[in-house]
């Protein structure tokens, strides 16, 4: 199967993201080789969360003796990099820094012609079978099929910071949903020596009520850290990001002979942003079925595709409805006292 990634970014480029890769995300990279990337960081043993006003919080062992459910947060400058280099090593063709300008697709040969803008130069097609929009929350291919982008009940704004803590086990990854934010939350997520992923987010369309701005948010948020006796220091690297949470998807199967995954898909979890798991374990079932179908050289590619789609919603649609059910609940007492 031949392989085409195209960004209009070079790599490695930063993602703003918290980073967190949880067990079964871990599992399947580990499966398919891709474990190095966890070489030398620290496992996450423990979630620590508190609820508005500090009335209820829990702090849960995550891993077994045997690290059976281990998880990790790798800044996504490494991991995408690590992911994009191991692709090419298996073949994967490079059109990293060329723009995905628009496609076309012909029923009759039944191919997708591309245009791809390079930085500098002419205009480049090329030809697949099947088209894969793993383009991000701005998808361009999501709306080259004409699907809008999530709405803004739909839709976190989110600020991601890197800093030193003291007071935080380096084992232990901690969520707070704030009373300020709700129904978003801050994190502060743990690297190696004393280095953390910290942020806050909250949905776009709360963002507009208030008018707070994030960054006074985080300060909120840093503040709130030190009442409960971790202290954050050199704050940096500071970036803004959206997060279209599975509350509103679009078809993963949007048009013939193409796709949705990731970002692009909304397949980020509704109350706590978590949207790396559930892109590699989709993204995963994508390649199989489409590898399946090229193999075969025959039969209806479609379909196979719809296979992806049904797979996908039957292993996460659950997971995805009981979140926003949480994400409604925690919203509860901000316009309902």
């Amino acid at each position: 199967m031949r392989v085409a990634l195209i960004d209009r970014e070079k790599f490695p480029r930063d993602k703003s993201c918290g980073g967190l890769v949880l067990s079964g995300a871990v599992s399947e990279l580990r499966e398919l080789g891709l474990g190095a990337v966890f070489d030398g960081r620290p496992l996450i043993a423990d979630i620590q969360a508190a609820f508005p006003g500090s009335r209820f919080a829990f702090l849960e062992k995550i891993v077994d003796s045997n690290n059976a459910a281990a998880c990790y947060i790798v800044e996504r400058m490494v991991f995408d990099h690590h992911l994009f280099r191991s692709a090419k090593e298996r073949g994967a063709r490079d059109y990293t820094g060329y723009k995905f300008t628009g496609a076309e697709f012909d029923d009759s040969a039944g191919l997708w012609t591309l245009e791809l803008q390079p930085g500098r130069g002419a205009v480049v097609e090329i030809r697949c079978r099947v088209l894969v929009g793993a383009d991000g929350a701005g998808s361009q291919v999501r709306r080259l099929a004409g699907h809008r982008l999530n709405g803004e009940g739909h839709t976190v704004v989110a600020l991601r910071a890197y800093a030193q803590a003291e007071g935080q086990p380096e084992e232990t990854l901690r969520i707070d949903w704030l009373e300020s934010l709700l129904a978003g939350f801050g994190w502060v997520f743990p690297l190696a020596n004393g280095k953390v992923n910290i942020g806050v987010g909250t949905t776009r369309r709360e963002f507009k009520r208030t008018g707070a701005s994030l960054e006074s948010h985080l300060d909120e948020y840093v503040r709130y850290l030190s009442s409960q006796g971790v202290a954050i220091r050199n704050l940096g690297d500071i970036k803004a990001y959206p997060l279209p949470l599975a509350s509103q998807t679009p078809p993963l199967v949007p048009k013939r002979q193409m796709a949705l995954v990731g970002d692009a898909a909304s397949m980020i979890d509704p109350s706590t942003g978590e949207g790396i798991p559930h892109g590699i374990c989709a993204g995963r079932v994508l390649g199989r079925t489409i590898s399946g179908w090229v193999n075969l050289g025959g039969g209806d590619p479609q379909a196979g595709l719809e296979r992806y789609a049904k797979a996908y919603a039957g292993q996460f649609g659950k997971v995805a409805k009981g979140s926003q059910s949480l994400r409604e609940l925690l919203e509860f007492p901000k316009y309902f006292g």
